[in-house]
């Protein structure tokens, strides 16, 4: 590692004693800016190690290979202010030692964070890293006003490929006519819709006569749309509050919603919530997302989660989706029966075979949820329950 960055006040005064040399004339068109943000990070050639062992003598040999990791592209989250590969890295690769390149915005300055206290070193494309646990990233804008934060995470696969599986556990004739739409939450009962009534926390509640549709919910709260078209949420099912958002509301979804969440591992008491579905103003479905603190007066709002011109992993504009947080990752089923998935938290979404339908998958509308003990279930309106899971 280079020598470390003792303390902010040098780096400040650094920066001011390089500003005080610049000319003033109008020839000088030098500017130091007050932007703060890693702007691209990309892995450099990696190791991996794997082992093999003799059918006949029993002994284990070790093959070391090399990865490429400038094929893993590091998502930035700069609303989460988290760093990490969507695509995981083969087993066996060696998060210990990475060289890594990261690009700031307007020349802002990268420092890492030590992994036993708070010191700081600069980042060089020639010294390796530790990634073998999250690390913090910092990032001081070029005039020394302030700096942002990242967590920067390498996923690793543990198995050479996801095995996951599907069984029927029944065909239950009172769940024949259910709709995606009907049964939107986990599989731990947050919400669920039977015909019209909700059971919220496995209670039946009161379904309130200025919620047109129920969307989905948390441990912690529910969500819904009202007669005038605002997202409203609610810890009862009695009163509902509007909720804020960052973005006009004539881009929220209209048609065919659906919710998850899952915690948000960067904070205690708070959860990661997702929302998609159609709007008549766009061709592709629309997301969006929040973060909700519970143990805060500070609720967050909704962010809306606009298309990239560059993004050819849009989830397309379906009848119906249904989601569900496993293994990792967003699943979205939807009225195509096509499982799609997205490892960026709803920026991109592909389509996957490991988490197809079963062969006997019946029905024409169907419900995807996960519970706490590795399951994904899935309700349709033949009547079918499913239990899928992943072997090792």
């Amino acid at each position: 590692m280079n020598k470390a960055f003792a303390t902010l006040s040098a780096f400040i005064c650094l920066v001011l004693s390089l500003s005080s040399c610049l000319k003033d004339d109008d020839e000088n068109d030098n500017t130091i800016y007050s932007d703060m943000a890693i702007t691209q990070m990309t892995l450099g050639t990696l190791n991996r190690y794997t082992h093999t062992t003799n059918s006949s003598s029993g002994n284990d040999t070790v093959i070391k290979t090399t990865v490429t990791g400038s094929n893993y592209r590091m998502t930035i989250d700069h609303l989460g202010h988290l760093i990490y590969n969507q695509d995981y890295l083969p087993v066996g690769t060696d998060t210990k030692h990475v060289l890594v390149t990261v690009g700031t915005k307007n020349g802002g300055t990268a420092l890492i964070k030590s992994l036993a206290g708070d010191s700081l070193f600069y980042i060089s494309n020639t010294d390796s890293i530790d990634f073998s646990s999250p690390r913090t990233l910092r990032v001081y804008a070029a005039d020394g006003s302030g700096y942002r934060e990242y967590t920067v995470t390498l996923n690793v696969s543990t198995t050479n490929g996801v095995n996951f599986g599907w069984r029927l556990a029944g065909n239950y004739d009172h769940l024949k006519g259910w709709t995606g739409r009907q049964l939107a939450a986990t599989a731990d009962s947050a919400l669920l819709m039977d015909g019209g009534t909700a059971y919220f926390k496995g209670e039946a509640i009161d379904v309130s006569q200025d919620i047109r549709t129920y969307i989905g919910a948390t441990e912690h709260e529910m969500f819904g749309m009202d007669d005038s078209n605002k997202l409203v949420t609610s810890s009862d099912g009695k009163s509902w509050s509007e909720e804020a958002l960052d973005d006009d509301a004539a881009l929220l979804p209209n048609a065919a919603m659906a919710m998850t969440s899952w915690p948000y591992k960067q904070a205690d008491f708070t959860d990661y919530i997702l929302l998609v579905g159609n709007n008549r103003q766009s061709e592709h479905a629309v997301v969006w997302r929040k973060i909700s603190f519970y143990n805060s007066s500070n609720q967050g709002q909704w962010v809306y989660m606009p298309f990239d011109d560059i993004n050819h992993y849009c989830l397309p504009a379906l009848d119906w989706y249904s989601m569900a947080y496993y293994n990792d990752a967003v699943l979205c089923l939807g009225s195509d029966k096509q499982m799609w998935r997205s490892r960026d938290q709803g920026i991109t979404w592909q389509t996957t075979s490991t988490y197809a339908l079963p062969s006997g998958f019946e029905g024409e509308e169907a419900a995807i949820a996960a519970d706490s003990n590795g399951h994904l279930w899935m309700v349709t309106n033949a009547g079918q329950v499913w239990c899928g899971s992943v072997s090792e």
